[in-house]
């Protein structure tokens, strides 16, 4: 199965903040439609960890396990490189302010809204 998340990809633009919670109750309702009830593994890439690593904690009998692939795991999201990486996208972001969202440009502004407690939640998650 491959999900995508609200207005990334093909998918319709979302207005507002980008919610790795809502993220991770869209592919709770996926699995469950498709009948997907018991040991599924997820395979998640880049941001998607996050979605992956919540869905699995919360439904371990759903969810047998996760394959992270080039991602951040919640020992990445320390203090210090949270801090970084907002510092470091921040002149894109103000860039984009005010201007009408695109396909191109809408993962950045809607990431960025909730980056930094968003992140500080991932960095307190332990995978079991």
């Amino acid at each position: 199965m491959r999900a995508l998340r609200d207005g990334m990809g093909a998918g319709d633009a979302v207005p507002g903040p980008g919610k790795v919670r809502s993220a991770v109750s869209d592919l709770e309702a996926g699995l469950t439609d498709l009948g997907a009830t018991h040991g599924v593994i997820l395979v998640a890439r880049s941001e998607a960890a996050e979605i992956a690593t919540y869905a699995t904690r919360r439904h371990p009998g759903q969810c047998a396990g996760a394959v992270l692939v080039d991602a951040s795991v919640p020992r990445f999201s320390a203090d210090a490189e949270v801090v970084r990486v907002a510092a470091a996208t921040q002149a894109q972001v103000d860039v984009l302010k005010g201007k009408p969202v695109t396909k191109g440009d809408r993962q950045l502004p809607a990431v960025a809204a909730d980056y930094v407690a968003d992140q500080h939640a991932y960095h307190r998650t332990a995978w079991r």
